[in-house]
């Protein structure tokens, strides 16, 4: 898994420095601002018996960088405040009410690559994320506990997704929808089970 983050940022790098030096120099990046949502939940993978959380609904803001590497391809660069976790109602039958909210500086990288031009253009992206914790906390019957010491600093994930561009007068817009998923463990508490981040996001991208 670690491999294939690491492939990724081969193949961006490929690509930045393949593009005619010309087109570069020509097109400078822009910036933009994101906001939306992220429907996250955990995989888990413990030695043994089996654990399920089901998905809750976070919020992410932040912002863009897009980057001209040709006309049809675009680095595009993300700062943002992003919230993942989950929440757990039942164990074998029996009611409970956990939720496990985290949050983390999320530094996604991705190729964006264009599947038309117009004022309405679809768009295709994929790249590495890297993710540095913030804060870790979960509730648990009205109470809050912070587990930020039980949680790795850094995240290593990959996201895929599509989106559609729209020229929208002096604000051009983007909505844009990922699938993200967590390539590296986060649990630093103990060595019998693996936790990695999911999420299906939603956003809207201004500039």
């Amino acid at each position: 898994m670690k491999n294939l983050s690491a492939v990724a940022i081969c193949v961006l790098t490929v690509l930045a420095m393949a593009v005619q030096p010309s087109f570069a120099q020509d097109n400078a990046p822009t910036f933009g601002v994101k906001v939306g949502l992220n429907l996250a939940n955990f995989s888990w993978d413990l030695t043994e018996g089996t654990f399920e959380t089901d998905s809750a609904i976070k919020f992410g803001v932040g912002g863009i960088m897009l980057y001209p590497l040709s006309e049809v391809l675009d680095l595009q660069v993300e700062f943002m405040y992003l919230q993942k976790g989950a929440k757990l109602d039942e164990i074998e039958g029996f009611k409970i009410d956990a939720k496990y909210k985290f949050a983390y500086l999320s530094v996604p990288v991705m190729g964006r690559y264009k599947l038309g031009s117009g004022d309405t253009s679809p768009y295709i992206a994929a790249g590495p994320e890297f993710g540095f914790l913030l804060s870790a906390d979960v509730e648990f019957a009205g109470e809050e506990d912070d587990v930020k010491d039980e949680i790795k600093s850094i995240e290593i994930g990959f996201n895929v997704g599509a989106g559609v561009s729209m020229d929208m007068g002096t604000m051009p817009a983007f909505a844009e929808v990922r699938y993200s998923l967590g390539l590296s463990n986060i649990d630093d508490s103990t060595s019998d089970v693996s936790i990695k981040t999911t999420g299906i996001q939603l956003f809207w991208l201004f500039r």
